[in-house]
């Protein structure tokens, strides 16, 4: 997963690729910013942009990283963001991770169930074709 994040481009329209889009997507819909954190941005090729709508920035998190909607910039601009403003302390990896283990364990337990009924009714089925049997004769 960090090596998607090699090109990471962020949020600059003209220069965004498609790993960027996935980046943001996944970003925005889990809530969460980096694999670990928002310090997997740091040293990229690409990040941190300098210029935004041609405004210069000093960011320390992509604004997808931002809680809520975004109005400016400062809830991603470096001494800005902050764990109340910003997803920048939790990682994708284990959001992403509990996410599907949660899931697993619902249907694990919802194919247990449904066995379980598989095999009280045929205990009930064998039952009563045994009592069926019994009172012909």
């Amino acid at each position: 997963m960090l090596d998607s994040l090699e090109k990471y481009h962020g949020v600059d329209i003209h220069t965004v690729n498609s790993a960027s889009r996935r980046w943001d997507r996944i970003m925005a819909y889990f809530e969460c910013c980096g694999v670990n954190s928002y310090k997997d941005f740091r040293g990229l090729e690409y990040w941190p942009p300098t210029k935004i709508r041609g405004r210069t920035v000093i960011l320390q998190t992509p604004i997808v990283c931002c809680k809520g909607p975004v109005n400016d910039l400062t809830c991603a601009s470096k001494g800005r963001a902050h764990p109340r403003n910003n997803n920048m302390i939790k990682g994708c990896y284990n959001v992403i991770f509990n996410k599907f283990f949660y899931n697993r364990m619902t249907v694990g337990l919802i194919v247990l169930l449904i066995m379980f009924q598989s095999v009280v009714l045929f205990c009930c089925s064998w039952i009563l074709c045994y009592m069926s049997r019994r009172n012909s004769y």
